[in-house]
């Protein structure tokens, strides 16, 4: 289920990197309402289903965090533009785990490489309407992997600024998706969002590292393949 891993750090991506909006701060929820494989692992990805992913912003500071398994494994990644740092925690069932890097190791990391060689087309003709945001149809695509194909559905009311996620420079939105399906290798995921918000809790910037195990970033992938993910 490896890829499984690399499709929520694409996630992880479009959450965090879309954080940087009109608004000066805010809260999105977004909830996995459906997942579905063809493949031996079917079984397994009912787990995720129900995940919900968290994204709070404030100036330079965004916090995405997602809740999977009943809250069971939760990942929390916290980006600081300004000192140009990047933490990201993992709780799973009691052990905890922290990674931290900065700009110039971030385009290393297999969020990094989630992106690369992504092609981004838009369709402003298919529109709806989701919790009062106009949003088109965007189709994201990558030629080295034809069998994964994301749809997102963008606001442009809501903006991205690109290089709010260290490594991730390249990578262009022209709003915040506020939904997601993915079809990876007969692996259907849909995710929609929830709730929206203008105001936060400025704590949650405040990461519980309290002991956590110190780990590379680049050695995730491996972990969470470990774990059957």
């Amino acid at each position: 289920m490896k890829h499984i891993f690399n499709i929520l750090l694409v996630v992880f991506v479009f959450g965090s990197a879309s954080a940087q909006m009109v608004m000066d701060k805010g809260y999105i929820k977004m909830e996995m309402t459906d997942i579905s494989s063809t493949g031996a692992q079917s079984a397994d990805l009912g787990m995720l289903k129900g995940a919900e992913m968290e994204v709070h912003f404030s100036g330079d500071k965004s916090l995405t965090s997602i809740s999977l398994m009943g809250g069971m494994m939760n990942m929390s990644t916290l980006v600081d533009k300004k000192t140009n740092k990047t933490d990201l925690l993992i709780n799973a069932m009691g052990s905890k785990m922290w990674a931290e890097e900065t700009t110039e190791t971030a385009s290393a990391n297999d969020v990094a490489k989630s992106v690369e060689g992504m092609k981004i087309t838009y369709d402003e003709s298919q529109t709806k309407e989701i919790l009062g945001y106009t949003v088109m149809k965007a189709t994201i695509t990558r030629a080295d992997q034809p069998n994964m194909k994301m749809e997102a559905w963008v606001s442009k009311d809501i903006k991205i600024s690109s290089d709010f996620i260290p490594g991730m420079e390249d990578l262009k939105l022209k709003g915040y998706p506020l939904e997601i399906n993915i079809d990876a290798n007969g692996t259907k995921m849909s995710i929609v969002t929830r709730d929206i918000k203008n105001t936060i809790d400025e704590s949650v910037f405040v990461l519980d590292t309290t002991g956590a195990e110190k780990i590379k970033m680049s050695d995730l992938s491996g972990m969470m393949g470990g774990m059957g993910m």
